[in-house]
This record gives C-alpha cells, sequence and structure tokens, in this order.
C-alpha cells in the first residue's frame, strides 16, 4: 500500500479516489499524480482482463493462443458489426476456435 506522508503536496482529489482494477498511479517530478490504465501487457502480466472492445491487434497477439490473423479478424469483425456483448461473441468471428482466453 502506497502512503503519502505528507498529504498536502498532492491533490487530495487524486489521493481521496479510490482504484479500480486495472487503473494505475504515475507519479510525475513536481509532486503530480495522475490516474490512468493499465495497458494490455500490464493487464495480462497480473492476469486481468483485457477490453475485447478497445483491445488493438497488438494487445490481441499478447494472449496466449491469438496470433497476428485471427487478431486481425477479431478487429475486423468488431468494426463491422459493432462491439461484443460477451466473450462468447468470439464464436461468431470466422475461422475462430474454442480457446480459454483472458478478456473481458
Amino acid at each position: 500500500m502506497l502512503v503519502f506522508e505528507d498529504r498536502k503536496r498532492f491533490d487530495h482529489r487524486i489521493l481521496d479516489t479510490p482504484l479500480q482494477a486495472g487503473q494505475s498511479v504515475t507519479v510525475h517530478s513536481g509532486d503530480r499524480l495522475d490516474i490512468g490504465e493499465m495497458n494490455a501487457a500490464e493487464r495480462l502480466a497480473l492476469e486481468m482482463p483485457i477490453d475485447l472492445n478497445r483491445a488493438t491487434v497488438e494487445d490481441l497477439m499478447l494472449v496466449s493462443g491469438i496470433g497476428e490473423r485471427t487478431a486481425e479478424k477479431i478487429v475486423a469483425y468488431r468494426n463491422e458489426v459493432g462491439p461484443f456483448k460477451a466473450v462468447e461473441d468470439l464464436k461468431k468471428v470466422p475461422g475462430s476456435k474454442e480457446r480459454k482466453v483472458i478478456l473481458n
């Protein structure tokens, strides 16, 4: 747990904001804090899901069992049909196979 000894140095609105899964805190010089989102590689390294509707081809290729062609098909399908509503919608992607993936 990160504890700030001198709360006056930092914006209390950031310090009092509870973090959600997948968020990160960046401490900049000049005592500035930013809350952001972890990238796909960081999320997967922590065995957290990635957002299927925001994932790029490169993000999807980080998932074990998904190569470049499959990632391209997933993104193309999403761009053509619209957002996935459930992970099971991956079965609708032409040429997809059933596999365990860490997506949401």
